[in-house]
């Protein structure tokens, strides 16, 4: 099960301020049987997003999100939040559980941080 978070949008001119926030994981961050990643996107002020989750290579998740929606004539730095929870569901049915070792974003291999184990 997965869980999406978009925080209000944060006013950043032309998304120019900072480059690196653009398409950045910020962090992992594990909780009972719950992980948490946070990274930040520059996109138009006005945009909406379809956020999703996929595993590739057989131990990398990858994060994706696509902006869509409306036009402004300005651009913000938004925080994305993806939170999953452990689910033995497919465990108990004698499913192999498949180790994640990496996560990337919006498969761009430089955006590739280590996954501590869950």
């Amino acid at each position: 099960m997965q869980k999406v978070e978009v925080s209000e949008c944060e006013e950043s001119g032309d998304g120019t301020q900072d480059p690196n926030d653009d398409k950045k994981i910020k962090s992992i961050s594990f909780k009972d049987n719950t992980f948490t990643v946070e990274f930040t996107v520059v996109e138009n002020c006005c945009s909406a997003f379809l956020c999703e989750a996929e595993l590739v290579s057989k131990s990398t998740l990858n994060i994706i999100y696509h902006a869509y929606g409306r036009h402004c004539t300005c651009y913000c730095k938004f925080m994305l939040k993806y939170t999953f929870e452990k689910n033995d569901f497919l465990e108990n049915l004698g499913e192999k559980k498949i180790p994640i070792t990496h996560v990337q974003f919006n498969s761009v291999r430089s955006s590739r941080k280590r996954f501590k184990k869950f």
